[in-house]
């Protein structure tokens, strides 16, 4: 470090320690408030290395806002004794070089034991610190959080919906076989099970759940799918084209029926629910008329089966638009319920940050939960009040902090 012998020298390294401050600081603040993996990190149950890791990164903010509050104070107090003059006196100067280059910055000794713990080998901390010292040890513990973190986040964002897909994927090919009359291979039942068994070390474990994993389980994916494609094909292409379509619209008529009950559920959860009643009738029709149309190319098969064969790509083609169509409506009807869980579980978890920052009988802050909550689980929820009684609670648990606070 090189050393502080003009009043330009102080007042670089003073910039250069506000703005390392200003980034912490803004990165402490979204980890806390605007990161919904850290949110589900800290109400999720957790098992094997995430669960280790976790424990360890929660030790690591704890230390992080530690020294990001000594950091900022003795900042303030660098400020402070620097003063508005152009130059420094000689006697001036030294107390605030000394203050920024040498050991001055006082740890609590639990703190001292902590950063011991969770450091990995990077070096312990001494009770009284410099500030580069602290400056690096604070950018170290931000850059292993924010990893840390963004693991755990791509497998939930990434891996989790992939996972989805396999098992609707799978839920498809189980229908095909079904409707072209073969025996589900065993292969579908060797995917479903790797892909359970993923899925629920990807939920408790993430950090576990590895990119490797993720694509021995698409490789089983895929051979379910060449198998039961190789047995239906053994079948006569028209009767098993005709069970397809058959089965297709039988899960059409099921996803009208989930929106007819998710349209009640939300309509009687949630205030202002729009109504999609006629929607949801339309889309009803449209399956009695495909299922109309699938029968009256049945009847043509015989006497015209090249006629047929065109009105049974047109329902397939039809089907396909329609499923399309419902899938959408499913995720607008059920908008409403799935915020309104988001909200608990952001609530949830912030009280659990209360209760971490020694606040868990903090009378501001129970009013504030116990308001959100009566909002958030009454019925019908009014989802925009509940919304601002949760940004409430978080901003009275997260009060605003500049630099010079101390």
């Amino acid at each position: 470090m090189d050393p502080l012998t003009t009043t330009a020298d102080i007042d670089t390294r003073l910039a250069t320690v506000a703005r390392v401050l200003d980034q912490l600081g803004g990165d402490l603040f979204d980890l806390d408030n605007n990161n919904p993996t850290r949110v589900l990190l800290s109400t999720t149950p957790l098992s094997g290395r995430t669960a280790a890791e976790w424990d360890r990164a929660d030790d690591r903010i704890r230390l992080l806002w530690v020294l990001y509050g000594r950091l900022r104070d003795t900042l303030g107090h660098a400020t402070d004794l620097r003063g508005k003059g152009s130059r420094l006196r000689p006697p001036q100067l030294a107390e605030v070089a000394a203050l920024l280059s040498e050991p001055a910055v006082a740890l609590p000794p639990d703190m001292v034991t902590l950063a011991g713990e969770v450091l990995d080998g990077t070096g312990p901390l001494a009770a009284t610190a410099r500030v580069d010292q602290l400056l690096d040890t604070a950018s170290w513990l931000n850059a292993r959080l924010t990893a840390t973190v963004s693991a755990v986040g791509a497998v939930w964002d990434q891996v989790l919906p992939r996972l989805g897909q396999f098992d609707a994927t799978l839920t498809q090919l189980e229908a095909a076989a079904a409707a072209g009359g073969v025996r589900a291979p065993n292969e579908l039942a060797h995917s479903r099970r790797d892909v359970e068994q993923l899925r629920q070390l990807a939920a408790t474990d993430p950090l576990a759940a590895d990119a490797e994993a993720v694509e021995r389980v698409a490789l089983g994916v895929d051979q379910s799918r060449r198998a039961v494609e190789e047995a239906n094909s053994r079948r006569s292409g028209a009767e098993g084209r005709d069970d397809q379509i058959r089965a297709d619209l039988e899960a059409l008529a099921g996803l009208v029926a989930r929106l007819n009950r998710d349209q009640d559920l939300a309509a009687e959860r949630i205030l202002g629910t729009p109504d999609r009643t006629a929607e949801i009738a339309a889309a009803r029709a449209e399956v009695d008329e495909l299922r109309a149309g699938l029968s009256q190319a049945e009847e043509q098969a015989s006497a015209d089966p090249d006629l047929a064969r065109r009105r049974l790509a047109q329902v397939a083609q039809q089907v396909q638009i329609r499923r399309d169509r419902l899938a959408e409506l499913v995720e607008v009807v059920g908008a409403g319920l799935v915020r309104r869980d988001e909200l608990r579980g952001r609530l949830g978890g912030y009280q659990a940050m209360a209760a971490s920052q020694g606040r868990a009988e903090d009378a501001t802050l129970d009013d504030l939960f116990a308001r959100a909550s009566d909002l958030l689980y009454a019925a019908p929820c009014d989802l925009e009040a509940a919304a601002r009684s949760v940004e409430d609670y978080q901003r009275c648990l997260t009060p605003p902090t500049t630099i010079g606070d101390r």
